[in-house]
């Protein structure tokens, strides 16, 4: 048996300052011994001796002994013996909002070993990116997207890296197909890899969705930002959103409010699926969903699950879009069921977005506040208003 007492609260100001107080830690501590003796029917005494400690203090770990410390905003919190345990212990803390910059720094030479911070991210379309060729650095140049297009069109058949200049963050391109075949980019016959790079930019993706549906939100490059992340194409899972939601429009058991792109958990007879605070969340998870059934790899390092049915997926079941369909996969496994055609009906959209025009739709690009689904309901609302107004001003006149 064990009882935990909650004493004060380190994230209150005024409650850290008396836990340094060392008074106070007595009367807490007292507070304590009094609280026992009554529960177990003994008579407190404050004035006993203390007795000295019988058994020898720990010893101390080896000077040569890795550990990690963890760090927040210059200050050290804790070492711990496990580099992806002092990761998670810095990213958690940084999301809950005690601190700005946390880092993982070894002990042995001080070497830091993980930086986290939730200030706003740098656009890499706008920063200097390393280009490398199987290990070898071939150029740099400003902006994600012009790499990606200068390997497409210079580096096929070599493994191509990128690394930022200013944080260095890093992304692996894998091998760039020899053959840009449309569909193609693999190995395995025509089949289309759902690791790899998208064929279809922003524009021509949200081209293709408001052709269908006019007043979809731009979500597009949310599906970019993910690419960049978990190497999952992006014009892949936006034109399986396009199949899930009818462009949006909905319509089955999933409705817009669960943001949920690609019914996740929805397995049909009225089952609603799984349900995101948030368009980033769900599109996040539609791309974990992938991953479990692209690759056997953990998820990438700082991503934390999101997707409540990653673990029910037979990992690396389904590394290409065709075999997503139960009926078209030789494992026997997929995410539609019986799903005969599912991968071939994306690979038709996606064919269908390359040809769209690559500009911008109005609106869709700059600071226009309709992008966001909160603008767009006050908008809703003022057009009310000014119509309620004016009705009666008429009526007065």
């Amino acid at each position: 048996p064990a009882v935990l007492v909650e004493i004060a609260f380190i994230s209150n100001q005024r409650e850290e300052a008396l836990m340094k107080d060392s008074s106070w830690d007595d009367k807490v501590a007292a507070a304590i011994a009094k609280g026992f003796c009554r529960f177990a029917g003994i008579e407190y005494r404050a004035d006993q001796p203390t007795t000295p400690p019988t058994t020898p203090p720990a010893t101390p770990p080896p000077a040569n002994t890795v550990m990690y410390r963890v760090i927040i905003d210059d200050r050290q919190i804790m070492a711990l013996s496990s580099l992806a345990n002092a990761k998670s212990e810095v990213s958690t803390r940084i999301d809950a909002g005690q601190g700005k910059v946390g880092k993982v720094q070894r002990n042995t030479d001080g070497f830091i070993e993980f930086t986290y911070s939730k200030q706003p991210a740098l656009d890499y379309e706008r920063e200097p990116l390393r280009v490398a060729a199987n290990g070898v650095q071939v150029i740099a140049l400003t902006g994600y997207s012009k790499c990606v297009a200068y390997a497409k069109a210079n580096l096929a058949g070599k493994h191509v890296t990128l690394e930022c200049i200013k944080d260095g963050r890093k992304w692996d391109l894998g091998v760039i197909p020899s053959l840009p075949t449309p569909g193609t980019g693999n190995d395995h016959g025509n089949l289309t890899a759902i690791v790899g790079i998208s064929e279809a930019s922003v524009n021509q993706l949200e081209r293709l969705m408001h052709q269908r549906n006019t007043g979809a939100e731009y979500l597009a490059h949310i599906y970019a930002r993910m690419e960049k992340i978990y190497q999952i194409r992006a014009d892949i899972a936006f034109c399986q959103m396009i199949k899930e939601t009818r462009s949006l429009m909905f319509g089955g058991d999933v409705t817009p409010e669960q943001h949920n792109p690609a019914g996740i958990g929805a397995t049909g007879e009225g089952s609603k699926g799984a349900t995101f605070e948030s368009w980033d969340k769900g599109i996040e998870a539609q791309f974990q969903h992938l991953w479990a059934y692209a690759t056997n790899k953990p998820l990438p390092v700082g991503r934390f699950k999101i997707d409540p049915r990653f673990d029910l997926v037979k990992r690396g079941a389904a590394p290409y879009v065709e075999w997503l369909g139960q009926a078209d996969n030789p494992n026997g496994v997929g995410w539609a069921v019986p799903g005969k055609g599912y991968g071939a009906s994306i690979t038709a959209l996606i064919q269908e977005a390359k040809k769209m025009s690559d500009l911008p739709l109005p609106g869709q690009t700059g600071p226009s506040k309709l992008r966001n689904g909160v603008f767009r309901l006050i908008w809703r609302q003022l057009k009310r208003l000014v119509m309620k107004l004016w009705g009666l001003f008429k009526n007065k006149q």
